[in-house]
C-alpha cells in the first residue's frame, strides 16, 4: 500500500535491534503490559521457545512503526502454525497498533504480508479480542474473506482505582468487608503487620527479594507438589531475568506482607501506563488463618487509592473467587484461529481442508474420544485394572474453548 512499508524481523537479534522503534510503538499503543516490549518478548522466546522459528512482521509509515505482530512457529495437526509468544508463566507478544494511524489500512497491509510469508494457520490463544486493535484486525480478516473462528475462553478481573478508597471498599460485599476487617484485626493482635512495596531496586536487591518470594511459594502445597518455581530452575531464571529488565525500566513492583518480623505473602507485579498488573502471588500457608493473600491485596489497593499513578489493577489471569470479590470491571479473553491458506497451492488446499475439519468436526471427535475414555475407565474399574491409555488428541484441540462459534 502506498506510503506503507512492510518488513520482517526474522530473528531475536533483529527484534532486539529494533527495540527502540518497537517500544515507541508500544508506548503509543493501547497495550499496557510491558511484556509486549521487544526485550521481554525476546527473553520469553529464549526461555520457552528456544529452537523454534521466530518472525515479527512490522509496518512502517514515514519512518515510524505503526504496527507489529510477533509470531513463533509451531506445528498443529501436522500443519505449520504461527502463534503469539506467551504461556501460563507469563504473557508476551501481542498485536501492536498505532491508534493515531489509519488502522484499517495498516491492518490490511499487515495481513497481506502475513499471508505471503507466514504459516497457513495463525493461532492466537489468549487475546483481548474486543479491544480496538483486535477488532480492526478482524475486520481486515473479514474483508479478505479468510476463514477464522473465535471462542471466548475466560474473563479477567479489573479494579478501577479512584480518589475515594472508602467509597470503593464500601462497595464491596458485606461478607468481604467483614472478612478483611477480622483478618486484619487477628493479624495486628498477633504482632506488627505491614505491607512493604519495592519499586526502585538495584539488581542485587531484585534477586534477594525475588528469592524470598520463591521461598514463600515453596513453603506451601506447591512445594509439596513440586510445582513451585524453586522446583523449576528454568522458570526461576526466566522470572529473575524478567524482573531485572522490568526494574531497569522502572516498571517492576514487588510487594510483601510482613507479620511478626517475617514476610508471609508476596505479589510479583509490574506497573506501566497507569496499570498495575498482578503477575504472581503466594503466601506462607502457616499463616493461612490470617488470609495473608487477601490482606496483602487489601493493603495494596488501599495504597493505590491514596496515590495518583495507578488507575487500574489488572489481575491478568482467569477470574476466580480470590479476584472477583475485589473487581469493579472485567474483560473477556478469546482464542482466534485463522486460516490463511488459498487454493493456489497444495499446502493451502490441505490447510483449508484441515481447518474446515477442525472448525466443524472437532467437537464430534472430542465427544467420541471422551465417550471412549469413560467406557474404558468403567471397564478398568470393573476389572480392578489400570485404565488403558488412549491416543491423545492434543490439549488445544480437546479444549472446549477451541470449538467454533460458527
Amino acid at each position: 500500500m502506498s506510503g506503507l512499508i512492510v518488513k520482517h524481523l526474522d530473528s531475536l537479534a533483529e527484534l532486539r535491534r529494533a527495540a527502540p522503534a518497537w517500544d515507541e510503538l508500544w508506548q503509543r499503543s493501547e497495550i499496557t503490559l510491558p511484556t509486549a516490549r521487544a526485550d521481554l518478548i525476546a527473553l520469553w522466546c529464549e526461555c520457552f521457545a528456544a529452537g523454534q522459528p521466530f518472525r515479527a512482521t512490522v509496518v512502517e509509515e514515514s519512518g515510524q512503526l505503526v504496527a507489529a505482530l510477533p509470531l513463533v512457529g509451531r506445528k498443529l495437526m501436522g500443519m505449520k502454525v504461527g502463534v503469539l509468544p506467551g504461556n501460563h508463566w507469563s504473557s508476551a507478544g501481542d498485536l501492536l497498533l498505532d491508534p493515531h494511524a489509519d488502522t484499517e489500512r495498516v491492518c490490511g497491509a499487515l495481513l497481506g504480508a502475513l499471508q505471503e510469508r507466514s504459516p497457513a494457520w495463525l493461532w492466537f490463544d489468549a487475546v483481548p479480542a474486543q479491544t480496538n486493535r483486535w477488532q480492526t484486525f478482524l475486520r481486515a480478516v473479514e474483508q479478505r474473506q479468510l476463514a477464522y473462528v473465535r471462542r471466548r475462553r475466560f474473563t479477567i478481573d479489573l479494579v478501577r482505582i479512584g480518589s475515594d478508597g472508602k467509597e470503593y471498599f464500601d462497595s464491596r460485599s458485606r461478607s468481604q468487608r467483614r472478612h478483611v476487617r477480622r483478618a486484619a484485626s487477628r493479624a495486628q493482635r498477633g504482632g506488627p503487620t505491614e505491607l512493604r512495596c519495592h519499586e526502585c531496586l538495584t539488581p542485587q536487591r531484585v534477586e534477594e527479594l525475588l528469592t524470598t518470594c520463591f521461598e514463600i511459594e515453596a513453603s506451601g502445597w506447591k512445594g509439596q507438589a513440586q510445582s513451585a518455581m524453586l522446583h523449576s530452575p528454568g522458570a526461576c531464571a526466566f522470572y529473575l531475568r524478567q524482573a531485572h529488565q522490568l526494574a531497569a525500566w522502572g516498571q517492576l513492583s514487588l510487594n510483601l506482607l510482613w507479620h511478626q518480623a517475617r514476610p508471609i505473602a508476596f505479589e510479583y507485579g509490574w506497573q506501566s501506563k497507569g496499570v498495575y498488573g498482578s503477575a504472581k502471588v503466594g503466601y506462607d500457608e502457616t499463616f493461612a488463618p490470617l488470609s495473608p493473600g487477601q490482606l496483602l491485596r487489601y493493603f495494596l489497593i488501599e495504597q493505590f487509592h491514596s496515590q495518583s499513578d495507578v488507575q487500574w489493577v489488572d489481575f491478568l489471569g482467569p477470574s476466580s473467587d480470590a479476584t472477583s470479590k475485589w473487581a469493579t470491571h472485567e474483560y473477556p479473553v478469546e482464542r482466534i484461529a485463522l486460516s490463511q491458506g488459498t487454493a493456489r497451492s497444495l499446502e493451502g488446499m490441505v490447510g483449508r481442508a484441515l481447518f474446515a475439519a477442525y472448525r466443524h468436526g472437532w467437537p464430534l471427535v472430542c465427544g467420541i474420544r471422551g465417550a471412549a475414555a469413560r467406557i474404558a475407565g468403567r471397564a478398568a474399574i470393573a476389572q480392578h485394572a489400570p485404565a488403558p491409555s488412549l491416543p491423545d488428541c492434543g490439549e488445544v484441540a480437546c479444549d472446549p474453548a477451541a470449538v467454533s462459534q460458527a
